[in-house]
């Protein structure tokens, strides 16, 4: 695989912050959308049929990642047994926990996955489970899958429970865009080019951030098809794998190209984020080190003129400003 090497590097900006009686640390990485590590050797995945091979695998933050993590996935035809198996990282894979998965079909718009024929294919198998009971700053593999076949085995790291140093990625509109579904530049293969790149020069990451518009169309399949670089897409990036999006917990706010139909189908089709406000999602909060993480979803609240909306997410940030400035004086 072609690595970027650490001089060609663009848009790369470091930020110190101290925090009040305890010193945190955070770099952020921005990079603009132009342009894992494993511990043991890769494990390949399960003979099968490529219609039953878990695809567009994602790690999202929860409210509480310290202890927990939520995963999502597809698969073009439905799998029996569907689970997510974690286990510690410097232990056997026999040592794992299984947690079972929840499985929806839904139709898809775009794809440029086909069938056995030839056609694209109309609908996808979601899936998504939640890994609970972790341990705070610990890296653990996975594999998700079903009876049918499981993933290549994969890694994630959970949130410290200290005030130490740490480094994440800041991503701002990754807005992936493909020539068959929008005129303009591909998109997907130079997003591929930029998590590559962002692993070259920071390897030490331990989560990503994007600032809403993961893609430029959410209902559109074929763009997160690109956006995970999923194999047999028409986009797919070979030069450039990027699967650092699966390896790393990621975080992300909604943006006005993420919330058509509040993201069902998109944005909320994969990847499982907690909502912490009733009727608002993408909407949660999180600690990581001494900061207090908390994403808003202003999108829902004004382009859809939601009233409601807005009250409950200012008395959610009011709350949650509170109780982190009390931890701190603590």
């Amino acid at each position: 695989m072609k690595k970027p090497q650490a001089s060609k590097r663009k848009g790369v900006r470091m930020i110190s912050r101290r925090a009040k009686k305890t010193v945190a640390t955070f770099t952020f990485v921005i990079t603009c959308s132009f342009a894992a590590t494993t511990i043991g050797l890769p494990v390949p995945a399960l003979a099968a049929s490529p219609s039953t091979l878990p695809a567009q695998i994602g790690v999202a933050m929860t409210s509480e990642p310290q202890t927990s993590m939520n995963f999502t996935w597809t698969t073009l035809d439905a799998v029996q047994g569907p689970c997510l198996k974690v286990w510690q990282s410097n232990k056997r894979e026999s040592t794992a926990r299984v947690f079972a998965a929840t499985a929806e079909q839904r139709a898809v718009s775009r794809s440029t996955i086909t069938d056995e024929m030839g056609n694209p294919v109309l609908a996808k198998t979601f899936y998504a489970a939640e890994a609970t009971g972790l341990k705070a700053n610990t890296t653990y593999s996975y594999r998700v899958g079903g009876e049918d076949a499981m993933s290549e085995v994969r890694t994630f790291t959970t949130a410290p429970k200290d005030n130490g140093k740490y480094t994440f990625l800041y991503f701002s509109d990754s807005q992936i865009r493909t020539p068959s579904s929008a005129t303009g530049p591909n998109h997907s293969k130079s997003w591929q080019m930029n998590l590559e790149m962002a692993e070259a020069t920071v390897p030490q990451a331990e989560f990503i951030y994007i600032a809403g518009d993961l893609t430029d169309k959410a209902q559109y399949e074929d763009q997160w098809e690109g956006f995970f670089n999923q194999t047999g897409n028409a986009n797919y990036n070979q030069e450039f794998e990027g699967d650092l999006i699966s390896n790393l917990p990621l975080a992300a706010a909604m943006g006005n190209h993420d919330s058509s139909a509040a993201g069902v189908g998109g944005m909320a089709s994969h990847y499982l984020w907690d909502s912490d406000v009733a009727g608002v999602p993408v909407c949660y909060a999180f600690d990581y080190g001494a900061a207090r993480m908390i994403i808003l979803n202003l999108e829902n609240a004004y382009s859809r003129d939601n009233v409601a909306a807005r009250v409950a997410q200012l008395q959610f940030l009011t709350k949650e400003v509170k109780e982190a400035k009390s931890k701190r004086s603590e």
